[in-house]
Parts: C-alpha cells; sequence; structure tokens
C-alpha cells in the first residue's frame, strides 16, 4: 500500500500533509529516508519513522456498524449503498463486512480485515451463534414452524 495513503489512514495528517513530511524528508523506512510520497510499503514488515519516532501501524481493523435499512453488506454494490460507504474513517485493505444481512434487513455487522476471525465466526464447522430478531407483516401460522426449525 502507498506510504502516503497508510499514513494517512492512520491519523497523522491529512494526505496533503503527510505527503509534506515525505517530501522534507521527515519519513524514513526501514531507516532510509524516503522523499517519494508514492513509496509501496508493507504495513507488517516495514518500519516506519517520522522525526526519529518509530510510527507503530494497525494492521487489523474491527468495525461494529448498525447496519440501516436500504444498504448492502458487500463491497462495490451497483443498486444499493455499500455498508462501507457509511464508514467515515479510512478503511484499510481487505476490511469486509463478515456476514450479509439483506437490504431492508437492519442489525449490527462487523466489518473487519482479519480473515481468520471472519472465517472462524462464519464457518459452519465452528457453530458460532448468531441471533435474529424477526417482524412479520402478518401472524405467523403455526404449521410453518416445524419448516423453518429445519432451516
Amino acid at each position: 500500500m502507498r506510504l502516503d495513503k497508510v499514513l494517512a489512514h492512520h491519523g497523522l495528517g491529512s494526505r496533503k500533509e503527510v505527503k509534506n513530511l515525505i517530501r522534507k524528508g521527515m519519513i524514513s523506512i526501514n531507516g532510509e529516508i524516503v522523499t517519494q510520497d508514492d513509496v509501496h510499503i508493507d504495513m507488517a514488515l516495514d518500519e516506519i519513522w517520522i522525526n526519529d519516532e518509530n510510527i507503530k501501524l494497525e494492521v487489523t481493523q474491527f468495525i461494529l456498524l448498525n447496519k440501516p435499512a436500504g444498504t448492502i453488506c458487500e463491497r462495490g454494490a451497483v443498486m444499493y449503498p455499500s455498508v462501507l460507504e457509511l464508514i467515515e474513517e479510512p478503511l484499510l485493505p481487505k476490511t469486509n463486512p463478515v456476514g450479509r444481512l439483506d437490504v431492508d434487513t437492519e442489525g449490527l455487522i462487523l466489518l473487519t480485515n482479519d480473515g481468520r476471525l471472519a472465517h472462524h465466526l462464519l464457518s459452519p464447522k465452528h457453530h458460532v451463534m448468531k441471533g435474529y430478531r424477526v417482524t412479520l407483516a402478518r401472524p405467523l401460522d403455526p404449521k410453518w414452524i416445524p419448516l423453518i426449525e429445519k432451516v
């Protein structure tokens, strides 16, 4: 990921401010001063310093969002806005919703770039309980309960 983007996403200034710091030679990566703002870094491996202060970059992101109706849980949505568009803070790469809620559904959803956690929460073999509260347009006919329980 680009150095200027990473530093701005981590709250070290606006993109413009961060680019100025880089161009002034105030940033070093792995001990080498950098003056090009489009340098790509590996956030997990590279050490970044600003004025002799080591910057620890967060590589995992967790966001809990109360998903409103009218949004969908996918990246690059076309017909409806994505829940990712509701997040005002910068998203780290690969941050995605864990699971799906339908467009007309409201509720709490986790967004993260932690793939292992997402897999653990979604995989049926881990039996992670999920709770749902449903409001129906008309009363539930008791004959449908056995069919619903099988799902």
